[in-house]
């Protein structure tokens, strides 16, 4: 029988890091699906792109003094690595069940990564359109 795979409360926290908010949002929701949880899927899904929507709106506003970009990095892998310790199994729990296993550190990293640049490619794609056409508008 094969084992589900999930991410371990670390990996979440790894992945939050590396990838990003998004990146965080993508590996609670894989843990939900792999749960059999699809509302809790849902939701996640739901509240990750709003709150990372919400973190775009809210950076641009916040001083430059404020918590930093670390900070924010730091609040936010926090809240998902207990998100998963939480709403998750623990380590502990998966090492010693038979019907969970850990998903590889290298898909944690590699997923993460990629994440991280298709998100900056969004980002950059949109402000470039945008700002072209404020240009042609002009």
């Amino acid at each position: 029988m094969d084992r589900i795979k999930l991410y371990s409360p670390n990996q979440v926290a790894v992945a939050a890091f590396v990838g990003g908010p998004l990146a965080a949002t993508f590996v609670l929701w894989s843990n939900f699906r792999a749960l059999g949880n699809d509302l809790g899927a849902r939701h996640t899904l739901i509240w990750g792109v709003l709150f990372v929507l919400l973190l775009l709106i809210v950076l641009s506003f916040l001083p430059d003094r404020f918590l930093g970009q670390a900070g924010i990095l730091a609040a936010y892998t926090v809240m998902a690595r207990h998100f998963a310790e939480k709403y998750h199994l623990s380590k502990s729990a998966i090492q010693e069940s038979e019907q969970y296993a850990f998903q590889s550190n290298w898909n944690v990293f590699g997923m993460s990564v990629a994440i991280l640049v298709g998100s900056f490619i969004v980002v950059f794609s949109v402000l470039f359109v945008w700002f072209f056409a404020l240009e042609t508008i002009h």
